[in-house]
């Protein structure tokens, strides 16, 4: 130790106990070097008292440590040190002005350009640089700017205590590789850490973790936004335990990908988030336990890809949870998470998910989990081809459906009993201007022989166990178009204007006098009101259900814009007085009658759906048909409904198909006598009971 211009009040030295005692203690000018090394430990049994210290242009260069450490120091003071035997050192009033501190070895490289430090006050750091490596973490670390209020005293007996820690601009780039078990368990304890607050702005963070299942990588390119930050609260860390009272941070520029691959982006978006009360307890090889309260969590415009086994893309434009309580025993377990969770909430869903066979859009849902109501402002599914090139790659004929709705509400759901059970069940579930399209070529071939459930059997196939008391549509609209086989033209059936009631659709806890309701009114071709009611059975092995379907007064001529591109067929006039049918369906037949009452019917056959074409052909059958086949006006006659089902049909082609027939009937196109006679032979090839309409 090389000193210049030295005052020094008082000392005092004891040469037996080696205890010393100095105050007034200056210098204008020092060069101290230092060997610390393992080897040169104190006994610890004498005592040391500092007071008044002063000093200025010092220099400090040596090993402490194992580590190579240089600083200059332009002004350092302290009011008191005192290190007594076996006691904790006290250290009041410490300052420190200096620059060009430096700390290295063969791992580790530290530097910073000039630092500014007050005992218990805000104190500061410029251009940190930290760079380390020792084969297992490699680690970058630059800060133009830190500021700190730290407590020098807890810090030289072991403790880190620290308060309002702020870093401007950080830039850290982490990379890890894999972990060993028996290194892992040779690192010693952690030291007590209690943190006041600690302040990112604008970090740019780059951090790799390489394991055995992958790679890890996160990068938070902070500095690219003003806004971006991490705030923790409340850090409480000693060997076993951490603690944190509160973690808030807003995020823009931020990829994470995980070890499999999947990606998630705030994109143009951003996410900000406040957690509460965050504990980690690790016990000694056991696993870390961990919970917290994400007090809100607010998303906009990131990105997820590679989403399920699909590799989809999710995009959530807007959304927040808030209260949800998550922890190491509940993350993977619904029924706990439930228990945790009653005042959970989502809120202002918005987002869609794309893959490459669909897309689906949502807007603004809502989960209270304090009333247990889910609702939803639009929901929309389309395929991601366009139709024509849908249609391009398709080999035999495939729905082309699309659908959105309005608003959607439902509730109460049984949450507890979902977790709990798997079970699933709605009271009340309404959706507002539900829009469904389906599109069919029928110039395809038709994938024959895949048998298609009746209503009841298609609800127990959902793998969910489900259970709603009432699905309500209200103003639904439906359009079916499919392309002539004939004409190859496409024709559309409009059914519009449509109130739709489901009652106690379920596929568990079913008893046996359990229907399946369905009551639906409407317009078809937006313009003849209808009714249809359908009530099926759950317990009835052949596919029971009893269907009535009736339509008010209407121009028969309305129905032309489907028959002329479908059927070649044009009704020149007509007009439905009233329409009343009552059926019985089963699995493998329908049986019933129907009441179609009209008058001045008349129809025209077409050469390939084109009314300017003229055909001897199709002029004779015309004759034909309005002469000798067709009933002009029927006013009293039942005609009789007989349809053997096409199992590889859907439901809603077999309920069409059974108006069909007694609409034929009525009109003169089927005879009922036939039709019964083939009713009875259908029963007897099949083995089937006859149907009883009481």
């Amino acid at each position: 130790i090389a000193l210049q211009d030295v005052n020094v009040k008082k000392m005092q030295v004891d040469e037996v106990s080696g205890n010393v005692y100095a105050e007034g203690i200056k210098w204008q000018k020092a060069d101290i070097k230092i060997n610390a090394g393992a080897g040169n430990k104190s006994s610890g049994k004498s005592s040391i008292e500092l007071n008044d210290v002063q000093g200025s242009n010092t220099s400090i260069s040596g090993i402490f440590s194992g580590k190579a450490v240089s600083t200059k120091i332009n002004r350092i003071y302290f009011n008191q040190l005192v290190k007594k035997a076996e006691s904790k050192i006290k250290l009041d009033g410490l300052y420190i002005n200096g620059k060009q501190l430096k700390v290295k070895d063969k791992n580790l490289n530290l530097s910073i350009a000039d630092y500014d430090i007050t005992d218990n006050k805000s104190s500061s750091f410029r251009q940190i640089i930290y760079k380390a490596n020792d084969g297992k973490m490699d680690a970058d670390v630059s800060v133009p700017s830190l500021t700190i209020t730290p407590h020098i005293e807890p810090l030289l007996n072991g403790d880190i205590i620290l308060d309002a820690i702020g870093m401007v601009k950080p830039v850290i780039n982490l990379h890890l590789t894999k972990k060993s078990t028996t290194d892992s368990e040779k690192k010693p304890g952690l030291s007590k850490i209690e943190i006041n607050e600690l302040r990112l702005s604008q970090p740019k963070i780059n951090f790799t973790q390489v394991s055995d299942s992958g790679t890890i990588s996160l990068n938070w390119h902070g500095e690219k936004n003003n806004a971006n930050f991490l705030l923790v609260n409340g850090l409480h860390s000693n060997s076993a335990t951490t603690s944190l009272s509160n973690l808030k941070f807003y995020l823009t520029d931020f990829i994470f990908t995980n070890a499999k691959g999947k990606t998630f982006t705030t994109g143009d978006g951003k996410v900000s988030a406040q957690l509460k009360d965050i504990s980690i307890e690790q016990k000694a090889n056991q696993e870390p336990e961990w919970k917290t309260n994400i007090s809100s969590f607010d998303a906009r415009d990131f990105k997820l890809d590679s989403m399920g086994k699909s590799k989809g893309n999710l995009i959530m434009n807007s959304g927040s949870v808030n209260n949800l309580n998550i922890s190491s025993s509940n993350i993977n377990n619904l029924q706990k998470l439930a228990a945790a969770n009653s005042a959970f909430e989502i809120n202002h869903l918005t987002g869609s998910f794309s893959d490459a066979s669909k897309s689906l859009q949502w807007f603004n849902a809502d989960l209270n989990r304090h009333n247990n109501t889910f609702t939803l402002d639009s929901f929309s599914f389309a395929p991601s081809l366009e139709l024509d090139s849908f249609l391009a790659r398709q080999v035999f004929q495939t729905d082309y459906i699309k659908f959105k709705t309005g608003a959607i509400r439902i509730g109460p759901l049984d949450i507890d009993g979902l977790v709990k059970n798997n079970r699933l069940k709605i009271t009340t579930a309404t959706i507002d201007n539900f829009l469904f399209t389906d599109y069919k070529d029928k110039s395809l071939p038709f994938n024959s022989g895949i048998i298609k459930p009746l209503p009841v059997n298609l609800i127990k196939r959902i793998p969910q166990q489900l259970s709603i008391d009432s699905l309500l549509f209200n103003n639904a609209n439906i359009e079916y178009t499919e392309t002539g086989e004939k004409t190859k033209e496409p024709g559309t059936i409009p059914v519009t204007r449509m109130n739709i009631r489901i009652l106690n659709a379920k596929n568990y806890n079913i008893l046996p006098t359990d229907s399946l309701s369905i009551r639906a009114t409407g317009y078809v071709m937006d313009t003849a009101w209808m009714q249809l009611r359908v009530k099926e059975s759950y317990t009835d092995s052949s596919g029971g259900f009893l269907m009535t379907f009736r339509m008010k007064p209407a121009e028969m001529t309305l129905f032309n814009p489907a028959l002329i591109p479908l059927a070649s067929v044009k009704l020149e006039s007509g007009f439905l007085d009233t329409l009343s049918m009552r059926a019985v369906g089963r699995e493998y037949l329908s049986l019933g009658e129907m009441k179609m009452y009209y008058h001045d019917l008349k129809v025209r056959f077409l050469k390939s759906g084109d009314e300017t074409k003229k055909s001897f052909f199709a002029g004779l059958i015309t004759f034909i048909a309005n002469s000798f086949v067709v009933k002009k006006n029927n006013t009293s006659r039942t005609g009789q409904v007989f349809f053997v089902r096409k199992r590889d049909r859907s439901a809603i082609n077999y309920l069409i198909k059974i108006a069909l027939s007694g609409m034929a009937s009525s009109v003169g196109a089927q005879s009922n006598k036939k039709m019964m006679r083939k009713y009875k032979k259908e029963l007897i090839k099949r083995k089937l009971p006859p149907i009883d309409f009481e």
